[in-house]
């Protein structure tokens, strides 16, 4: 009878473990998918202040280079790096991108890559 005792045990012991596992990895999903959610609203948002305070700097100073400038600035201060400022007669366009704060992602070369938020927003002039 001891020995029924220890097999039950032990196969809900191992039960437990791989429902354990299953959950953890569920999770580490969910997680993953919800950084890269929030991440990509985030760097939405971050490129309509980015834009409006390169804007700004262009309207005073009429300068593109000083424009990129302040833009990369504020993109900096908030983990973001400035990829492209252009302004045609009417507006400012600026894109940037920001790595999402991942638990895994992030360390795969190639989805890192392919994951990481970018938005482009217009200002007008």
């Amino acid at each position: 009878m001891s020995m029924r005792m220890h097999n039950e045990r032990g196969e809900i012991s191992s039960w437990l473990a791989q429902l354990l596992v299953v959950v953890t990895v569920v999770a580490l999903v969910i997680y993953e998918a919800v950084a890269l959610a929030f991440a990509a609203v985030q760097v939405d948002d971050l490129a309509r202040d980015v834009a409006r305070s390169a804007r700004d700097e262009y309207r005073t100073e009429q300068s593109l280079v000083r424009a990129q400038a302040v833009a990369e600035e504020t993109a900096g201060a908030h983990d973001a790096i400035v990829t492209d400022v252009q302004a045609d007669g009417d507006s400012l366009r600026v894109t940037i991108e920001r790595s999402a704060n991942t638990l895994v992602v992030h360390r795969i070369g190639p989805l890192a890559d392919r994951l990481t938020p970018t938005a482009t927003r217009e200002a007008d002039l």
